[in-house]
């Protein structure tokens, strides 16, 4: 009896508990990075994920992939869905890669950098969650054999298998030398970096005369658009590199001076809407999409990369 009455007293206080925890408001906006494990053995799989809370009526946030220097990507998709129960509502954002360690030690996955809608502002803002770390062990290798101690000797093979073993060898060269080629098959081009940057400002320009979108949700997406460009391209960061840093890198390219000249003006005007609230005009958006259009199409001669 007295067991009974410490675990109902024990589940009380876990309910007052979650009861005085706070709710989630809905004018912020929370981002965290986690791994499914901290510890892990050579050629075994770590998740990686980014969750991010933010407001029904704010935009969706986006998440720059992080730099996975000693990790080679196995695989990556986004999901969003809607918190439950009708109290505080707001939305999560979650983005997951599969990683594999490609070398053992104290590994460290760089900060992800977040950009979302600031709720109290309306304003396009940048943070970056914490780095984490994962404690890869080396792979295990075979004991070495005790000095003075010869190799364990093979048992030798029944004469039936090896005559079997010879047949299957003839067999393989036979087919080898005398069974028809299949023709090759015909592959599609994968789109360039170039089309597929192309294609992302077609469909924001789609959804904006569909009325789906508005003038910010372009621009959000112009920006988005150009700076994962710019990073898949030429492996610059433009989160991390002032627009003066970024037109320099680029300068060392085969870009024209008035190509350049557009961009360093976007920067700009990227600079004025993050830090000091400028809405562009439609006018203004109408100049800024010719001006990445432009550039992205003068990248296709580009074939060098940007010296960091």
């Amino acid at each position: 009896m007295r067991i009974r009455w410490i675990a109902m007293a024990a589940a009380a206080l876990v309910m007052v508990g979650f009861a005085l925890r706070p709710a989630l408001a809905l004018d912020e906006v929370t981002y965290e990075a986690l791994v499914d494990k901290t510890k892990v053995a050579a050629n075994e799989n770590v998740q990686y994920m980014v969750v991010i809370h933010y407001g029904i009526d704010t935009l969706v946030p986006t998440i720059a992939t992080p730099s996975f220097d000693r990790f080679s990507i196995l695989n990556e998709y986004q999901s969003h869905q809607a918190s439950p129960g009708e109290k505080d509502k707001h939305l999560i954002l979650k983005k997951m890669w599969l990683l594999r360690p490609t070398e053992p030690g104290h590994l460290s996955i760089a900060a992800s950098i977040i950009t979302y809608q600031d709720p109290t502002t309306n304003l396009l803002k940048t943070g970056k969650t914490q780095a984490v770390f994962v404690d890869v062990a080396p792979a295990a290798e075979e004991p070495a054999p005790a000095a003075g101690q010869a190799p364990a000797s093979q048992p030798a093979l029944p004469w039936p298998l090896l005559a079997g073993g010879a047949g299957v060898v003839a067999l393989a060269v036979w087919l080898l030398l005398f069974r028809p080629k299949p023709q090759p098959q015909s592959t599609v081009p994968r789109p360039s970096l170039e089309d597929q940057a192309l294609e992302g400002l077609q469909a924001a320009v789609a959804r904006l005369e569909e009325d789906s979108g508005s003038l910010a949700d372009y621009y959000a997406s112009l920006t988005r658009t150009l700076l994962d460009y710019l990073q898949a391209k030429y492996g610059l960061d433009a989160n991390r590199l002032s627009a003066d840093a970024l037109v320099a890198q680029l300068g060392r390219l085969s870009f024209d001076r008035e190509t350049l000249a557009g961009l360093e003006t976007f920067f700009q005007t990227a600079e004025k809407t993050k830090f000091a609230g400028y809405v562009p005009s439609e006018d203004d958006m109408i100049a800024l999409h010719g001006t990445v259009t432009r550039f992205i199409e003068a990248g296709r001669r580009v074939k060098s990369v940007a010296k960091r």
